[in-house]
């Protein structure tokens, strides 16, 4: 029994010792895991905060974008009919939407049938509302509250987008326009704006304008209210601008924009195609003492039963108004007719014959003879009431500008004398 005692004892302080050093490195690296736990859960709990802010911002986003977004119920077509409309939609999609991707880095991809639009697109969607503006007469004051023409536009027009349509007149030299667009976004002054923005445009504008004491304060304003400001990189060193450069810079900033607006046709004539366009939507033209209103025929039986009334808007060159040549189920057959032929407008050049021009914002159909009945019907109807021959006409041509679209003035390269030989001269356009 004896001689069996140390074994034991031995066996027993080796088991000890395992366990000792066994249970001392688990307790030890136990201890650090707890640690690791806690840790863990500190970072998601400050996880879920951070998500809860994001949820929290996202849902706002989604308040105010819904808001200003075109409600479902309305049609698609009635809400692009308005300009304003079309101005927010792509400030939503350049800046709105682009700030919500940072935190839903994934949002963007969502397929898309046309590009996605890009900060230059914002030019591009301020000019038809500039367009609508100075062709009509329209108010600042007005357009900025949301009417165009009397009409309420479905969205709330915000600080930024009064900036975009000023910066937009700015880069055109209509530094009035700019400038008036600037105040309102200075009231407004929302979320959506920083007053340092506006303020940097208003300096120049002002300046341009010839408006020294304008165009100091705005800059006194700014440097006062902002002393690290940097200027914009666009608005080229208006820090240079002094006091008496400013009736300088109006003589020079309104002869650059006569010879960018009026570079292919006098600014005279830009006049009067505006007042047609305004005599044609019920405003007046001026007056010439001899022109008529009165109903034609031409000793044709069809015009003897149904004749039109014609209205002469100008006399030289003669521009007539014709009344009530088409009635609403025949447009929308033309429409339904059209929209599958549409196609980008073309200008012909002289080298590749065609190109896309983007001076044309218009989408065009070019409608075959025979092509369509109703179309068969218009062609004789508009040979009635021009009174000139069908056969020599060009293909009938559906155009869709859009609103505030345009058709600028342009020309078309024919190889010399085979358009002559073909049909002749063109002596008259019928829109």
């Amino acid at each position: 029994m004896e001689k069996f005692m140390p074994v034991g004892i031995t066996s027993l302080m080796l088991s000890q010792l395992l366990v000792t050093v066994t249970m001392g490195s688990s307790h030890k690296r136990l201890g650090e895991l707890v640690n690791s736990e806690r840790n863990l859960l500190d970072s998601l709990e400050a996880e879920i905060k951070q998500q809860e802010s994001h949820v929290l911002f996202l849902e706002r986003r989604l308040e105010e974008l819904s808001a200003s977004s075109p409600p479902r119920q309305i049609d698609k077509e009635q809400y692009l009919s308005n300009a304003l409309n079309n101005l927010v939609l792509i400030r939503r999609l350049i800046i709105d939407w682009s700030t919500i991707a940072r935190i839903v880095p994934d949002l963007l991809t969502i397929p898309s049938e046309v590009p996605w639009p890009k900060e230059e697109d914002m030019r591009y969607i301020a000019r038809p509302v500039a367009r609508l503006q100075r062709t009509y007469g329209l108010s600042t004051e007005d357009l900025a509250r949301g009417w165009v023409l009397g009409s309420p536009a479905d969205v709330n027009i915000t600080g930024v987008d009064c900036l975009n349509v000023a910066l937009y007149y700015h880069q055109e030299y209509h530094h009035l326009l700019a400038s008036q667009w600037l105040d309102h976004a200075l009231a407004k002054l929302d979320n959506s704006v920083t007053s340092t923005a506006v303020l940097d445009l208003a300096v120049l504008s002002r300046c341009y304008l010839g408006d020294t004491a304008g165009s100091v304060s705005a800059l006194t304003e700014l440097l006062t209210n902002f002393p690290d400001h940097t200027p914009a990189t666009h608005l080229d060193k208006w820090q240079k601008i002094t006091s008496s450069d400013c009736p300088q810079q109006k003589v020079t900033r309104e002869k650059w924009r006569k010879q960018i607006e009026f570079s292919d046709v006098s600014e005279e004539s830009m006049d009067t195609f505006h007042s047609l366009c305004r005599a044609v939507t019920g405003s007046s033209l001026q007056a010439q003492h001899v022109l008529s209103c009165r109903y034609v025929h031409y000793n044709k039986t069809r015009l003897r039963l149904g004749p039109f009334r014609v209205e002469e808007l100008q006399l030289d060159p003669p521009v007539l108004l014709f009344h009530n040549i088409i009635n609403d189920a025949e447009i929308r057959e033309v429409q339904s007719c059209a929209i599958n032929r549409k196609l980008k407008t073309s200008n012909v050049t002289e080298g590749s014959g065609l190109y896309v021009t983007y001076d044309r914002s218009s989408e065009m159909a070019i409608i075959p003879p025979g092509g369509s009945s109703v179309f068969d019907r218009l062609d004789q109807r508009m040979g009635d009431m021009s009174n000139l021959v069908t056969s020599t006409f060009e293909r009938t041509q559906v155009t869709r500008f859009g609103v505030g679209g345009e058709c600028l003035f342009h020309h078309d390269f024919r190889r010399s004398g085979y358009h002559l030989r073909k049909n002749g001269q063109r002596i008259a356009t019928l829109t």
